[in-house]
Parts: C-alpha cells; structure tokens; sequence
C-alpha cells in the first residue's frame, strides 16, 4: 500500500504541534506555544526612537513596549506618515507612498528626499521576531504571502515603474515585474505564465511565483475533501485506508529501536520548493490598453486557463485578492496613526500549511474541531480540489493522534544529541551560540568493502541525514559538517552533489557553501524561527 504524506496538527503542552509525515518518520516539527505568536510579517505605523549614524541604522517603537531594528542601508526609502494624502488622489499616480508624503518647513507636503529623524511615523513590516539579545527587525518593504504567490511593495523603488513605461521592451519589463522560484524549471511554463500574469499586475507591485503555482489545482470538487477517522474506521471513500493502516505505515518507519527519522531521503515527491507570492492587476477588472483584461484567464491563455502544470484561474484569483489587499493597506496608511497595525499574518500553523509543497501534504490530519474548522472553512491555504489535499478530523477517544502517529518518538528523535544511520554509522549534533556543528561517525558501520568505499558510503548516507535533520530540527544560521575524510577526489564531489540535492528540497533558503582543506562542509541556512529545540522549552 503506497504511502501518503501528511501533515498532522494537535494540540500538546500548551500549545499547538504541526509535524510534516512522509515514509521515514517526521521530516518537520514545529511548535507554536498559545500566547507567544510571532509578529513577524505584521504591518504597522512605527515611530522612530532614534537614528543612529554610526551603525546605519534607526530603532522604531511599533508599540507595546517593542522597539525594532530598522537598518538604513537596506531601507534607502522610507514612507513616512505626516502628511496624509487629500481624500480622492491616494496613490491616483502610483507614486505618492513611493516618493512618501514628506514634511517640507511650512508644514506642506514635499517629495523632496529628506534624511529619518526621531519621532517620524513610519510604515514597515516586521521581518524578524526578537532572539538571544538581538532586537526584533522591521524593512520598509511590504509583503503579502500566499499559497502561489508573495505580493512585494517597495516605497522608491524603481522597478515599480516596469510595466508603467519605464522599460520600452515588454519581455524585460515582466523579466523586471515578475520572477519565478528557481525550483520552477519549466521554462515554456514560465514565459507563458509571465504574459498571462503580466496582464493582470498592478505596475506599483512586485511578484514572486511559488513553486506551488506550478502544481496548481483546479478546484472542481467545490471545495476541502473532508472525513472523520473514528476508531479504525475508513476515513474516505476515496482513499479505503484505515485509521489503523496508518498506524501500521508510521510504526514500518520506526522499527529499529536505535534510529531516527529513517536513513536515505523519500525522493518520491517532485522535489520542487521555492517561496513567493502574488500581485496583480486592479481588483476592480478594468480593462487594459489591449482589451484583454476584458477575457477571460483561460482566454488569455489559449487552452482553458491550464498552462503547463499550473491552473492559471485559480493562480489570478489569488493574484487579484492579494492586490487588493494590498492596495487596501496602502490606501488606509496615511490616516492610521502611530503604532496602528494595518496587517497580521496567519497564526504560524495555518501559514505553515500555506507554505507546504504540494507533495508533501497528501492529507491534512487534526484531532482538534477548531483547527479543522478552520481549515475547512480557508480551502485556499492549500490545493483542496480534486486532486488536492483532503482534511481529516480524527475523534478516536481511546488513542490519541499524538499516540497514533508517535509523535513522542519523533520529539524525541528530534531532540537527541546522536542520531543513528541505517548502516549503523550515526551524526553528533551540537547546536551552539555561534554555529551548529554536525560530526560523521562510522559507529557500528560493518566494513564489507575497501576503506575508501565505506567512507564514501557513510558520507552519502550521512549527506542525505544532515539535509533532513536542518529540517527537523529547524537548524540555521552557519552549520559545520564534519564529514569523514575522503581521499579521492571524485568521492568528495559526489558527497557534495548528494548533500546540495537533498537541501534543494528544503522549503527553507538553504545553500551548501564548499569545502574547507580540511574537508568541513559550510552551510547556511536562512533563519525564519527559533530552532525546534529552543521552541520546546
């Protein structure tokens, strides 16, 4: 019986437990404890405290007690909110919140460039929350996020203006505009979509594709599959698996007592990952200079609305809902007041299924009725048409899901200083304050074959672990492999090539470095949240 991979969301320890299941065990972990959400991707008005030159660098109070980050290196242009704008000329050019209405000396608006000074009011997004001493951090830029796209507003920007006349070449304009997750390498799909999205954006935003923009479904079903699990019985006619079934698919994964996790990465799935997010044309459909924001997607696109692996309807729908929503922000800033917030993300656990790849969530699965209300109530947090994702509410009362899915293990595994290998070689890890550092032990590795082969068997395996457990455990900034030595060349350059395709998959920006002389592998890993086991504390 094939395995499907799921995602599971329950309720543990005062606080809410998503795990990412696949046929080895827990591949993620994430624990979000009630009461200490992230403010990360809030928008709001902040006021600055104080600039200071030296550093390059300002910090904004963003109220209640918080003060942020705010790095003028990154952050050349800012929108300021003294001046609001007349009732009726909002953002009517596309440029008054890009030059910012700015404090001139008799008090009248200017778009005159002026240097941040304290008790400005200012509109950021906060990109990172406050960690081990470091401020929280907010940027000027604002994003919006959804499944297929990220949706990016930038005040001076220039590429704002690249489907506004700036570029005479149309292809270098939407080459500007609109980019693709490097994950997504149908280049046919790519061009097309690029035309097809490019008569529908907004020529004041930005627009990342995801790659799940390329496996999007079409919503024919009319909405989530739903079923409840109840004591072993069938939780869809469609699917004839059993409660216990799967039970019995997550114990396989499980049945040596001294591993964790599995051995070799599940390569099954289509390997693509990426990040981005929407933007488009004007949300009320006017029409464009050609007429064809007059047609229809599957019109513009020539073949119902299907290009490639994507549905192009349900990609612009999400394109128009994020540019309205965006645009809605904009047009409210200049009125709101110091500290106001305009925007909040998702609780993390319903952005973190927004964010999953297709691939890997075949189910969605919750013992709690709120969480799966919730998800049935938001199909577009991830593909529930036909083909997509089904949710199940699971209400066995005499075996928890926590238990069902041994969950306990997978806390367990992901937490251990030594994780174990299925040829018996095993990694140590040490998370410390600078870097993490993961050493490669041959173990209870039995020598059936020359000494450079064994080594070389044990890096690869090894390889495809540390890649897994950056993952599990949420591992990132600067992460040290010590590999065991090789002697042969091409035996380095293979372990090289296994260990940077297996962290492709990774959602999280993650790139192999090289090699030292002394064969330690650099990595850096883009930091997004705390490392599981600090969240556990």
């Amino acid at each position: 019986m094939g395995y499907t991979n799921k995602v599971a969301i329950t309720r543990w320890r005062g606080g809410v437990l998503t795990a990412w299941l696949d046929a080895k065990g827990a591949s993620r972990l994430q624990f979000d404890k009630d009461g200490d959400r992230t403010a990360v991707g809030r928008i709001c008005i902040g006021k600055v405290k104080n600039v200071v030159p030296n550093i390059r660098a300002a910090f904004v109070d963003i109220g209640d007690g918080q003060v942020a980050y705010y790095s003028l290196e990154e952050n050349r242009h800012h929108t300021l909110n003294q001046a609001p704008l007349r009732p009726g000329d909002e953002l009517s050019h596309g440029n008054e919140l890009t030059q910012a209405p700015l404090r001139s000396g008799d008090g009248s608006r200017s778009c005159k460039p002026q240097p941040l000074r304290g008790g400005d009011e200012i509109l950021v997004q906060v990109t990172r929350d406050a960690a081990k001493g470091k401020a929280m951090q907010v940027s000027s830029k604002l994003t919006l996020v959804g499944r297929y796209f990220v949706l990016s507003w930038e005040p001076g920007s220039g590429k704002q203006q690249a489907l506004n006349g700036t570029y005479t070449d149309k292809e270098a304009a939407l080459d500007a505009a609109i980019t693709f997750s490097s994950k997504i390498h149908d280049t046919s799909w790519k061009r097309t979509a690029a035309t097809v999205l490019g008569e529908y954006m907004d020529p004041r935003f930005m627009l990342i594709v995801r790659t799940n923009a390329y496996n999007a479904e079409s919503d024919e079903a009319g909405g989530t599959k739903s079923a409840v699990a109840d004591d072993g019985k069938s939780v869809g006619a469609d699917d004839g698996k059993s409660v216990g079934a799967v039970g019995e698919e997550m114990g396989a994964a499980d049945e040596n007592a001294d591993t964790c996790a599995g051995g070799a990465e599940n390569h099954g799935s289509d390997g693509q990952g990426g990040d981005g997010a929407d933007g488009s044309g004007n949300p009320g459909g006017s029409g464009s200079p050609d007429g064809t924001k007059g047609r229809s997607a599957g019109q513009v696109a020539g073949d119902g609305g299907i290009i490639g692996g994507g549905n192009m309807d349900a990609l612009l729908a999400q394109l128009r809902a994020l540019t309205a929503q965006m645009s809605d922000i904009l047009a409210k800033a200049p009125y709101r007041g110091a500290y106001s917030v305009l925007y909040e993300d998702l609780p993390p656990y319903l952005a973190a299924v927004r964010d999953t790849y297709a691939g890997e969530m075949g189910e969605l699965w919750t013992d709690d009725g709120g969480i799966y209300r919730e998800f049935t109530a938001r199909p577009e947090l991830f593909d529930a048409g036909k083909s997509g994702t089904k949710t199940v509410l699971y209400t066995d009362k005499d075996i928890s899901l926590f238990t069902l899915l041994r969950l306990g293990k997978a806390l367990s595994c992901a937490t251990d200083r030594r994780v174990w290998l299925d040829s018996g070689a095993y990694l140590v890890i040490e998370q410390t304050e600078a870097m993490a550092v993961i050493d490669v032990n041959t173990g209870k590795y039995e020598r059936k074959s020359k000494f450079d082969d064994t080594v070389r068997r044990v890096n690869m395996e090894a390889a495809v672990m540390v890649a897994r457990q950056l993952r599990l455990r949420n591992l990132s900034g600067i992460i040290v492999v010590d590999f065991i030595d090789m002697e042969r060349d091409k035996d380095r350059r293979e372990v090289l090539a296994t260990l940077r395709e297996a962290v492709a998959r990774d959602p999280v920006k993650t790139t192999v470095v090289g090699m030292t002389p002394l064969q330690l592998v650099e990595i850096t890993r883009k930091k997004t949240r705390k490392p599981l086991a600090e969240e556990l504390l």
